[in-house]
């Protein structure tokens, strides 16, 4: 069965329950959700479990995006994609640079630190398809690294720096074509002191704070306030 199938045969029953649904007692409704909160209670081990799961899932993989936010008539925001990695996110590269590294999950922190302690030059040139970046290069060039046996230090600094290239080289190409527009950058990877420092200051960019760009539940729960107060 594919996924439209499953879709249009859960509509279908949802359709069929609802006949039914509209047709019992108060009394009958009402137990129906003691039932279904009781299953919820007993199954809630289960349920946080897997939720922690995707969770780490979420976190790992994050997105690497840029997105052209505006108004719509009501005030609420219209999202537009506007460019994206095409392979691996900015969060998976420092997650696998990092367990190269024999770091600890989720690396971002301490290969923060780390690569906070090279000095040295380095250099990155990024390759763009359109707008569209790849960071699977970046990974790679770090496997090459370690097998050369360069210092742990430099091979941080060295993926730091080669995402931060990257998402400068993107942000530079979509602002020609858009024209000055103000740039917010969020997530883990953009609360990195070294993004933040090369990004902040040449296209004078805001940073969300780290405990707001998690998952979507900050962004949803504003957007639900801003439409409960439209009314």
């Amino acid at each position: 069965m594919t996924l439209e199938e499953e879709v249009r045969e859960l509509a279908k029953f949802a359709k069929a329950a609802s006949v039914k649904l509209a047709q019992a007692t108060t009394e009958e409704r009402n137990g129906a959700l003691l039932a279904m909160a009781a299953a919820l209670r007993a199954q809630a081990p289960a349920i946080v479990e897997a939720n922690g799961e995707d969770m780490e899932a979420a976190r790992a993989a994050g997105t690497t995006e840029a997105l052209l936010v505006q108004p719509d008539g009501e005030g609420m925001p219209h999202i537009t994609l506007a460019a994206h990695s095409l392979d691996l996110k900015a969060g998976q590269a420092v997650d696998r640079v990092g367990l190269l590294l024999g770091l600890s999950f989720p690396c971002g922190p301490e290969l923060e630190r780390l690569a906070l302690q090279w000095e040295g030059k380095l250099s990155y040139r990024p390759v763009l398809k359109g707008h569209d970046c790849s960071l699977s290069g970046i990974e790679n060039q770090c496997k090459a690294m370690v097998d050369r046996g360069e210092p742990p230090a430099k091979i941080a600094r060295h993926c730091l720096e080669a995402i931060a290239a990257v998402l400068d080289k993107m942000c530079s190409r979509l602002l020609e074509e858009l024209g000055p527009l103000p740039v917010v950058f969020s997530g883990g990877v953009c609360s990195n002191s070294l993004l933040r420092q090369r990004l902040g200051e040449k296209y004078s960019a805001t940073f969300a704070a780290p405990e707001f760009s998690s998952d979507n539940a900050a962004g949803v729960a504003v957007l639900a306030w801003k439409k409960r107060c439209q009314g």
